[in-house]
């Protein structure tokens, strides 16, 4: 085998060992956490009249959340060695929205804002993702 076909088998190999597979476990958990993440953000939102400016420290600091949150596919921002879900905010015509995700185990991100249709689309992919809009 020539020797850049067996560096690109090897850098295949290492990414498929570096993100766990979609065990229903683990699915089950990812969608555990960004139902609490939901929750937390709703409750931030409450007592601040704003949506948080992340999953980490200010969710934990305002009571909302008992810890950060692992992420098992590292989508988001790291704090303090721990790796969150992804998270970002936007404006609709409905007011502001967010999106809370996991990018799975290909590590891309599969959806987008259609401001059209006001609404989150999903594009394929293996993402979990949470968000007070519509997502189809």
């Amino acid at each position: 085998m020539p020797r850049s076909s067996t560096a690109f088998l090897l850098a295949t190999l290492a990414a498929a060992c570096a993100s766990p597979s979609p065990t229903p476990v683990l699915l089950g958990q990812i969608e555990e956490d960004l139902r609490a993440l939901d929750n937390a953000i709703g409750k931030y939102q409450q007592a601040r009249g704003t949506l948080p400016p992340d999953l980490g420290p200010s969710l934990v600091r305002e009571g909302c959340l008992e810890r950060v949150l692992v992420d098992p596919y590292e989508s988001g921002t790291e704090y303090d060695g721990i790796r969150t879900y992804g998270y970002f905010v936007g404006h609709s015509s409905q007011g502001d929205y967010y999106v809370v995700y996991s990018r799975g185990p290909d590590g891309q991100r599969s959806f987008e804002y259609d401001p059209e249709e006001d609404r989150i689309d999903l594009r394929g992919g293996d993402d979990e993702i949470q968000s007070n809009l519509l997502v189809r």
